[in-house]
């Protein structure tokens, strides 16, 4: 049982120590910001250098200009994927995953229409995936993800593509240097589906943690990792950032991307939502479009109007893809009632027995 009065008296005493040291990072990195948010220089210092922390470039405009653009008002239409699994459970029936991925087309205007799905597809012991680590399952729902985007791309030709997550690869870091490989190559080969046939599709990551234009101050300033370690560019851009407003693009440095093709490299700009600070990324091939990429802000505002400060069509995307529990315990209750009729014993340990069972 949780002893609440320590967890409390603890949470008190490191949030006054997180406080104190927040407001002072904050006051750091302001007066950092001030001298070079608006320096024409900074973009050709950052990009001479070779820094041992994550920077970006970009070769328009100064590291602190604003673009304004208001919500889309004319009709639209777009497309969102989204994906969930349930892993391998090793205290309870046999091997075997489950990933769900679930999609949403949205149509505003004269005739406004929705449209939801979800796919669900069962990873077998015997398939050719076979007994797969939650690593490689969560891989394979990404692929899965822009595979969906591909086919619904064709069905819905120059209809932008919406997903939640990034188009930076990071969590290949930790898969094998195969699997990396593997998967690698057929991500890529899902955006180059999605190049050819002229399909934008645009990476949502809301609340984010990254830090490279935290990082570009530091070059111009000696930051302690006390200091950095507190604020992220959602903290940085949140100071100058209105409601509306984006960054300029910034092109991704990070080392996956070395790999990637030209067009398909990742570009990125940070959008005040009217709720949240949210970092927002497209391929080169997009980001060199500048009413492409004027018209994709539109709508994300729009839909995040509409989703109370989140893209409606992202949240909706989620609901058909998510695995509660209640899907979970049917998952596995399935299971046991085909193993039975199979006269297969269902086997469970006694850990997750008890968990479910357990009294006085």
């Amino acid at each position: 049982m949780l002893n609440r009065d320590a967890v409390a008296a603890d949470l008190k005493s490191y949030v006054e120590r997180y406080g104190g040291a927040y407001a002072h990072a904050s006051n750091v990195i302001h007066e950092v910001w001030l001298r070079v948010a608006h320096d024409e220089q900074v973009a050709a210092r950052v990009a001479a250098g070779s820094w041992p922390f994550l920077v970006p470039r970009w070769t328009a405009g100064c590291l602190g200009d604003r673009v304004v653009t208001k919500p889309w008002t004319e009709p639209y239409t777009l497309f969102a994927v989204d994906g969930s699994q349930i892993f391998p459970e090793r205290h309870q029936g046999i091997p075997c995953a489950l990933i769900n991925i679930g999609t949403t087309f949205f149509e505003y205007g004269e005739h406004s229409r929705v449209i939801f799905s979800s796919t669900p597809t069962l990873i077998a012991a015997d398939s050719e995936m076979g007994f797969l680590s939650e690593t490689v399952i969560s891989a394979q729902r990404t692929a899965w993800e822009l595979a969906k985007g591909v086919e619904l791309g064709k069905q819905y030709p120059g209809i932008p593509f919406f997903f939640d997550g990034s188009l930076i690869f990071w969590h290949l870091n930790e898969s094998s240097e195969s699997e990396n490989a593997h998967f690698l190559k057929e991500y890529l080969a899902y955006g180059e589906a999605l190049f050819q046939q002229k399909t934008p599709s645009v990476g949502f990551i809301s609340f984010p943690k990254s830090k490279e234009l935290v990082n570009v101050l530091r070059i111009f300033a000696e930051l302690s990792e006390e200091v950095t370690r507190f604020l992220t560019d959602q903290d940085l851009v949140a100071d100058f950032l209105k409601p509306g407003e984006r960054t300029i693009l910034f092109e991704s440095q990070a080392r996956i991307v070395s790999v990637y093709p030209a067009h398909l490299r990742p570009f990125f700009f940070y959008l005040h939502t009217g709720h949240e600070i949210a970092r927002v990324e497209v391929p080169a091939w997009v980001a060199q479009d500048e009413l492409l990429v004027s018209r994709l802000v539109g709508l994300l505002l729009d839909q995040c109007e509409k989703g109370r400060g989140y893209p409606v069509c992202l949240a909706e995307s989620h609901e058909q893809a998510v695995v509660r529990a209640a899907d979970r315990d049917f998952f596995f209750a399935c299971m046991g009632i085909c193993l039975r009729q199979q006269d297969t014993p269902y086997v469970m340990s006694r850990k997750s027995f008890l968990k479910r069972t357990a009294s006085f």
